[in-house]
């Protein structure tokens, strides 16, 4: 699957539940550019269901912030959109309202982010890093 230059995805997934379509600026402009979604950590249009607590956080950072335990972000399973609430499996975009939870989205480390830092799924890390895979070489490519 070829990439677009802003929205990646994550290498090595064939399943289409497990790897986000790429888009382009003009698929899914929501109507809520101006609006404020997210927290301090992710702009993102979606919340999670923690598999450990069964609670919903915006993020692992705001979860790990308030509880007692840390969530393992890869054993999350249910979203809820924020903009029509739908509570869902995880995917890249919403089954009700069809918006995109963000435009870097990995399902493989449940990652979704609207703002462009250079993300990328690391395969021999298993995690996703910020700073552009040019720039990283600690792992075999």
């Amino acid at each position: 699957m070829e990439k677009s230059s802003k929205t990646n995805v994550c290498a090595g997934d064939t399943d289409d539940n497990k790897q986000a379509e790429t888009s382009t600026n003009s698929d899914v402009e929501d109507n809520d550019s101006e609006e404020h979604y997210g927290c301090d950590h992710y702009k993102r249009k979606s919340k999670f269901v923690t598999p450990c607590c069964n609670k919903v956080y915006t993020c692992r950072f705001c979860h790990d912030e308030q509880e007692a335990h840390t969530v393992n972000r890869k054993e999350v399973t249910e979203l809820i959109c924020v903009l029509c609430d739908t509570r869902q499996p995880v995917q890249a975009t919403c089954q009700n309202c069809h918006c995109r939870f963000g435009k870097y989205t990995c399902l493989e480390c449940n990652l979704f982010d609207d703002e462009d830092k250079n993300q990328y799924h690391c395969d021999g890390c298993g995690i996703c890093r910020v700073g552009g895979r040019d720039r990283f070489f600690h792992c075999a490519k």
